[in-house]
Order: structure tokens, then C-alpha cells, then sequence
């Protein structure tokens, strides 16, 4: 309705639920990270479903107990493993790419790592684990946006405006905005 109204059309939508946990590693061990703010030093772990990723990525890929697959979107992950606060996790497969998330080496933001967990029940277990109290995950929903150029900044200026209303609403991200101030 939005998207009509500001004539704009939403394409590839892709939602996920996620719970994020912010560390700092040792080779493949990674420990909370206790510093309120952020020194560089930080990897941003975000734990999704199983569920969710096949769904994203149009797959029907399975896992057994203790398995998970891992993207990380700056540096190469070269380990069969992961230790999260003491809890080792075997990684079926590391993953080269992912539609949510871009690779890239020379990221100037956060180092991040994609946890893909067999269900909701581990995610919230490693969550749990790693965090070390009670956690709540956060939604995402991605999506492309075509149109002219001035209907789609108008248009996420109102989805904004609306999303900022919505109970539980934490941020949104206005790419075209972002680009703006970054240029």
C-alpha cells in the first residue's frame, strides 16, 4: 500500500529473525565482549535460523544437533569450528556468499559473522550462552526499491516515518540517505 501510494515497486523482499551478540576473538574462540563501546577489536555475531536462511536464499539445506554454517562478511573464516564463550559448534559448511549481506575485505564497519543454527530453540540457546542473560532477537526485512528516483526517497521517508511508530521498532536504514551523507 505504501509502495502504491508513493509509486514505487518493492522487489527481492527477504525477512529474517536474528539475535545479535557483539565478541572479540581468538583465532576461532570467541569470548563477550565486555567494553560498553565499540575499539575496533569487535565481531558482530548474528545468530539466524536455519528456517530464515532457507528461506532468504531459496535452499533446503538441513543441519543435525551442534552444526551450523557461518558466513563472515570481511575476513575468511579457516576453521572447522567455533568456540563461543566455551561452547564448540562444528561448521558444516562455510559460506561463501549471502543475499542479505555483502563480503567484503576491506570493510571499514563492524567484522561480522552469520551463525546459521538448526532452529529457534539453539539459536536462542547460543544466544543465551554467549550474552549471558536474557536476549531478544531482531527482525529484519531487506528489500530492492524501483522507481524515480525522487518516489523512492519519498517513499522511504514515509516507511520511516511509519516504521518509527510500530511497537518494538529499533532502527531502519534509508540507503539513498546513507549514500547522500556519505558523499
Amino acid at each position: 500500500e505504501l509502495a502504491d501510494k508513493n509509486n514505487v515497486k518493492i522487489e527481492d523482499q527477504i525477512e529474517f529473525s536474528y539475535y545479535m551478540i557483539t565478541m572479540t576473538n581468538n583465532e576461532n574462540k570467541f569470548i563477550k565482549d565486555e567494553v560498553e563501546y565499540f575499539d575496533g577489536g569487535e565481531v558482530v555475531i548474528r545468530i539466524m535460523s536455519l528456517e530464515d536462511y532457507n528461506k532468504c536464499e531459496a535452499q533446503n539445506l538441513t543441519l543435525e544437533n551442534g552444526e551450523i554454517l557461518l558466513f563472515s562478511n570481511t575476513f575468511d573464516y579457516n576453521y572447522n569450528s567455533i568456540i563461543l564463550n566455551d561452547n564448540k559448534y562444528q561448521i558444516k559448511q562455510v559460506l561463501e556468499k549471502v543475499s542479505f549481506d555483502n563480503k567484503e575485505k576491506n570493510n571499514y564497519g563492524q567484522s561480522g559473522i552469520y551463525i546459521v543454527a538448526k532452529d529457534i530453540e539453539q539459536m536462542e540457546a547460543m544466544a543465551l550462552a554467549c550474552n549471558g542473560d536474557a536476549v531478544s532477537p531482531l527482525h529484519t526485512i531487506r528489500f530492492d526499491v524501483s522507481g524515480e528516483e525522487a518516489d523512492k526517497e519519498l517513499f522511504l521517508d514515509s516507511l520511516d516515518e511509519k516504521s518509527a511508530s510500530m511497537p518494538g521498532f529499533a532502527s531502519s536504514e534509508n540507503i539513498i540517505a546513507w549514500g547522500q551523507e556519505m558523499s
